[in-house]
């Protein structure tokens, strides 16, 4: 909008108005702060003049798809508030006529009628009151103050809308959406050691990618190792004492006695057969055949008992043995089976992933429970924010949601899938519920194909209008 400067603020001939105009001095394009039929005032302006000094230049009047251009002198005037002042020197009647044309139309709001000013351009020059300043009546002041305060009631209702427009924007981001920081979770498989012991051996570092049933780690279990241990003790102790037994004095001085007595029985044979051909002689007496005979008897008894007796030894001695290698084979057996068991046990991933985290290393004693290595899985994640109490009671099972990911820079939709602290635990009671000052959110991503490092941070915000 165009201001029409009066002289009693400035010390000018004539009124002088804002309108675009280039002035090029020099080949240096200067913009014109404001401008009459008498002279121009130039912002900007960077070169050292003293006053009365003149300068060729070009006026570049700009309307909508065109331009004018007019070649004129100017003469400087001198410096006001940071504006050159200069005033034409032999301003040309068509000249005059074009720039008092051009400030008509700008009035009028008809600066795209190019038609009226090339006909001013090229029409012949004859004396008209042109030469004077422009002045402006009573009817064209007031018509101009008319268009002034029209345009003005224009941008304050537009001012006006615009504020309701914002704070209409403020109040539907502050009661109608929720902007929240989520977590993103649901891919972390915490793999245990599952029984007790050392770990031996870590297969995969970290952020290492694993197929499924890759091994992991290795786990020596102790109470296996130990039960081990003091079976094979015992099955060494039975196999030493069956040498024993099998080697045992007791048997063989048994047999020694047998041969002793069957050698002194044998003897005694043949003494009653030689005393009995020396009693038929009558060499000997009866007494002294009959003395022989009854150690012939003595030796047969004491042979055949100590036989017997031996016999018995030798049967429960092979009986014995028998018992011992019964029991060796059974504890061949427990060692064979408590090997399979796993005394050293290897663990596989039961999916693929990415290794997140190795919490033990090689040497560290585990419990059955203990979590070795976190498996970051190849699936979609979750998302769990908190809300306030307030904010909780606005949002409602399949809500929308928009969540931005730090992380690739990209935005997801999703929705609201389950509220409160048992989405998470199932073992959550009704009073842990109760008992917290604010509500959990679980959601999930409408695209099946989003996969993010695990924890990460998003941005989340829930429309509940």
């Amino acid at each position: 909008m165009s201001i029409i400067t009066s002289e009693f603020n400035y010390q000018r001939n004539s009124h002088r108005i804002d309108l675009p105009m280039l002035v090029e001095i020099d080949g240096h394009a200067y913009k014109a702060k404001d401008w009459s039929l008498l002279g121009i005032g130039i912002q900007d302006f960077d070169k050292e003049l003293e006053k009365g000094d003149k300068v060729a230049a070009r006026c570049s009047l700009n309307m909508p798809e065109s331009s004018i251009s007019i070649k004129v002198e100017l003469e400087f005037r001198g410096l006001n508030n940071g504006i050159a002042g200069f005033s034409f020197v032999n301003l040309g009647l068509k000249h005059r006529r074009v720039l008092r044309h051009y400030m008509e139309m700008a009035i009028e709001g008809k600066l795209d009628n190019i038609e009226d000013l090339v006909s001013i351009v090229t029409a012949p020059a004859v004396e008209t009151p042109i030469e004077e300043a422009l002045t402006l009546s009573d009817l064209e002041t007031e018509s101009l103050s008319h268009q002034f305060k029209s345009r003005s009631y224009l941008v304050i209702g537009l001012g006006i809308l615009f504020v309701v427009i914002l704070l209409a924007t403020i109040f539907y981001n502050t009661m109608y959406r929720i902007q929240v920081t989520g977590l993103a979770v649901g891919n972390l498989e915490r793999i245990t050691a599952n029984t007790a012991g050392v770990i031996t051996r870590v297969y995969v570092k970290e952020d290492a990618f694993v197929p499924k049933n890759t091994k992991l780690f290795s786990v020596q279990n102790v109470a296996l190792v130990k039960e081990l241990s003091i079976v094979k003790a015992k099955r060494q102790e039975k196999e030493k004492f069956l040498k024993n037994l099998q080697d045992d004095a007791n048997v063989n001085m048994g047999a020694k006695l047998l041969r002793s007595l069957r050698l002194q029985y044998n003897q005694r044979i043949k003494e009653y057969e030689d005393a009995k051909k020396l009693f038929e002689q009558r060499i000997i007496s009866f007494k002294d055949f009959n003395y022989i005979e009854n150690q012939l008897q003595q030796s047969r008894v004491n042979h055949a008992r100590e036989y017997k007796a031996a016999e018995v030894a030798v049967k429960k001695r092979l009986e014995d043995i028998e018992i011992i290698k019964a029991e060796i084979a059974g504890l061949k057996k427990q060692e064979s089976a408590i090997k399979r068991a796993g005394a050293m046990r290897q663990v596989r991933s039961s999916i693929a992933g990415r290794i997140y985290r190795i919490e033990y290393e090689p040497g560290a004693y585990v419990v059955p429970n203990d979590v070795v290595i976190i498996l970051d899985k190849d699936v979609k994640p979750a998302v769990l924010i908190r809300l306030r109490d307030s904010d909780a009671l606005k949002v409602r099972l399949g809500t929308e949601a928009n969540i931005y990911v730090p992380f690739n820079d990209q935005n997801y939709k999703a929705k609201i899938v389950a509220v409160g602290y048992s989405s998470i635990n199932s073992d959550a009671t009704v009073t842990m519920e109760a008992s917290l000052n604010e509500t959990l959110i679980k959601l999930e991503f409408e695209d099946d194909t989003v996969r993010l490092p695990a924890n990460s941070r998003v941005k989340v915000w829930i429309r509940t209008f």
